[in-house]
């Protein structure tokens, strides 16, 4: 009897301490895959940790390279509006340095224009005084009358009347005349004087009379015949 109540009691003596190893079996493996889980999972943390730390540093390398650009291009842009400024100060000084150009390249032209006219008026002056001084010496001369033919009654003579502008005198000459008692007179009045004066010149000769300036000088040539007429070929001559 006590045999037989022992058996039964040691077979639940095994059981027991083999589910014991069995339990700690499987504490030890859950333990061990825990361990490594944990293990594995805090190397990939740390890993994702120093990964994400280069990144921080990366991003905090380029974020102070963007703040660097930043600060360069805003010098540039402070640079650039200062050449900004001073190309439109130039260009404003160049306007009015073209319109100062301008007012004196006019102020040129018109002295020159000037210029051009005081030369053209100190020719024409000096061609005056040239002429004066001719006149001064009576080496001026105008042909009033060219070798022209006259004829005429016996008593009569023929006429011509002229604008005379300076002082002088007039030469009358008669190359040829049909009457021995041909004359030529010569009458004006000017600055109070009358004057008028005949000389006899024959068939021909060469008379000169005095004038002064006047709009009607009476030049004249004919003959004191008593019966027959004349036919003179007369040249009158203004010098002054």
């Amino acid at each position: 009897m006590t045999d037989k109540e022992s058996t039964p009691k040691s077979k639940k003596r095994v059981v027991g301490i083999n589910t014991a190893i069995a339990l700690i079996i499987v504490v030890v493996l859950l333990a061990a895959v825990l361990g490594y889980s944990m293990y594995y999972y805090t190397a990939e943390i740390n890993s994702k940790n120093n990964t994400l730390s280069s990144m921080n540093n990366e991003l905090n390398s380029k974020n102070s390279t963007i703040q660097s650009l930043n600060s360069q291009i805003i010098s540039l842009n402070n640079q650039i509006a200062n050449l900004k400024a001073q190309l439109s100060t130039s260009n404003g000084t160049i306007q009015s340095l073209s319109s100062q150009i301008n007012t004196l390249n006019s102020e040129i032209s018109s002295l020159n224009n000037q210029i051009a006219n005081l030369k053209a008026q100190l020719n024409t002056s000096n061609g005056t005084i040239a002429n004066l001084q001719e006149i001064l010496s009576l080496n001026e001369t105008t042909v009033e009358i060219s070798d022209q033919t006259i004829s005429q009654p016996a008593g009569y003579y023929t006429y011509w009347t002229f604008s005379i502008p300076y002082a002088g005198y007039i030469v009358v000459e008669v190359l040829s005349s049909t009457s021995t008692n041909t004359y030529a007179i010569v009458s004006w009045s000017s600055y109070g004087v009358d004057y008028s004066d005949s000389v006899t010149v024959g068939s021909s000769g060469t008379v000169n009379f005095p004038v002064l300036p006047s709009s009607n000088v009476v030049v004249g040539v004919g003959n004191s015949d008593l019966i027959i007429g004349a036919t003179e070929t007369v040249t009158i001559l203004y010098y002054y």
